[in-house]
C-alpha cells in the first residue's frame, strides 16, 4: 500500500490552536507561526452625482428645447448641463456613462432648439414681408392726380444785391482744424496660463490610489506593496511608481507592523525580526521596528 501524500508547503492552521497559522514546509511542521491574514474588504464602488445631476439637466434641456418660446431658459439650462457633462467625464474613478449621456443630450438640445427658432423665424418673416408690402402701396401717389409745375426763381434786384451776397476772401479760407492728442495705446490682455497636464498614465495614477487605499488599512514593506499591486493585475513599472510616488514612512511601517504582531501572539526579539524579514522588510527597518516596541 502507498501512503498517503503530504499537502504541499504553506501556511496552514495550527493544530494546536484555533487562533494562528503554522507553515508546513512538505514534510513536517516548523516553529514559524502567525496570525491569520485578514480578508481583504473590497471598497465600495464610487459614484458620479455630477454625472446623474448631468443627465438629469440634459433630459430637461431636451424637452425645453422643442418649445421656441421658452428658448433663453433653454440656452441657460443646456449650458448647465454641459458644464456638468465635462466635470463628470473628468472625474477620475468615477462611472462616466451618466455624465456622458448628459452631454449628449445638451448637444442635442442645442441642435433641437437651433431648428424650432428657425422654423418659429420662417413663419414670421412672409407676414412681415406682406405688412411692408402693403405700407409702400399706401404711400405710392393716386393714378391721374396732376403733377404740379415748379415754382419759378425770384428774378434778381440789382447788381449790388448780388455783390452784397458774395462771401468775402476772408470768409472762404476755411479753418484749419484743431490738433488732437494721439490715443492712448490700449492693454494687451496676457494670454491665460496653460492647463496642468495630468501626471503620469492613467494606469500609474491609479496604482498611487491603489497603494494609498491599502496603506489605509494595514502596513507594508516596499517589495510586499508592490508585489500586492502586482496581485491586482498593475505592471511592475506602475506598481513601483505608485508605490515611490506615495513613499511612506517604511521605518514606520516596519514598526506598525510589529504591533500588529505582537497584539496577536507573543514573539522573541529574534522571531519578531525573522517575521518582519519574512514580510520583505529590509534589516534595517527590521532593527528599527524591534527598537521601536521595546526590544
Amino acid at each position: 500500500m502507498t501512503s498517503p501524500s503530504l499537502p504541499p508547503a504553506g501556511w496552514y492552521p495550527d493544530p494546536d490552536t484555533d487562533t494562528l497559522e503554522r507553515y508546513w514546509d512538505g514534510q513536517r511542521w516548523s516553529f514559524e507561526k502567525r496570525p491569520p491574514l485578514a480578508p481583504f474588504v473590497p471598497l465600495q464602488p464610487y459614484t458620479n452625482g455630477v454625472g446623474v445631476a448631468a443627465l438629469i439637466v440634459g433630459i430637461v434641456a431636451a424637452a425645453l428645447a422643442a418649445i421656441p418660446y421658452a428658448i433663453v431658459l433653454t440656452w441657460l439650462i443646456t449650458l448647465a448641463a454641459l458644464v456638468l457633462g465635462i466635470i463628470g467625464l473628468t472625474l477620475a474613478n468615477r462611472p462616466r456613462a451618466a455624465a456622458g449621456w448628459g452631454l449628449a443630450l445638451s448637444i442635442l438640445s442645442v441642435f433641437i432648439g437651433v431648428m424650432s427658432t428657425s422654423a418659429v423665424a420662417g413663419v414670421t418673416t412672409p407676414v412681415g414681408a406682406q405688412a411692408g408690402q402693403v405700407s409702400s402701396a399706401t404711400d405710392q401717389p393716386a393714378p391721374g392726380a396732376a403733377e404740379q409745375p415748379p415754382a419759378a426763381a425770384p428774378p434778381a434786384t440789382d447788381q449790388n444785391a448780388v455783390e452784397s451776397e458774395q462771401p468775402s476772401p476772408q470768409q472762404e479760407q476755411p479753418q484749419a482744424p484743431a490738433p488732437q492728442a494721439p490715443a492712448a495705446p490700449q492693454p494687451v490682455n496676457p494670454a491665460p496660463p496653460a492647463a496642468p497636464q495630468p501626471v503620469g498614465t492613467l494606469s500609474q495614477r491609479n496604482a498611487v490610489a491603489k497603494a494609498r487605499e491599502y496603506l489605509n488599512v494595514m502596513s507594508f514593506s516596499r517589495q510586499g506593496l508592490i508585489g500586492q499591486l502586482e496581485y491586482e493585475g498593475f505592471p511592475t513599472a506602475d506598481a513601483e511608481y505608485g508605490v515611490d510616488t506615495v513613499a511612506p514612512d517604511w521605518n514606520q511601517q516596519a514598526a506598525a507592523k510589529a504591533n500588529e504582531y505582537l497584539r496577536n501572539m507573543s514573539f522573541s526579539r529574534q522571531g519578531l525580526y525573522d517575521q518582519l524579514i519574512f514580510e520583505k522588510f529590509t534589516p534595517e527597518q527590521a532593527d528599527y521596528a524591534v527598537a521601536a516596541v521595546g526590544f
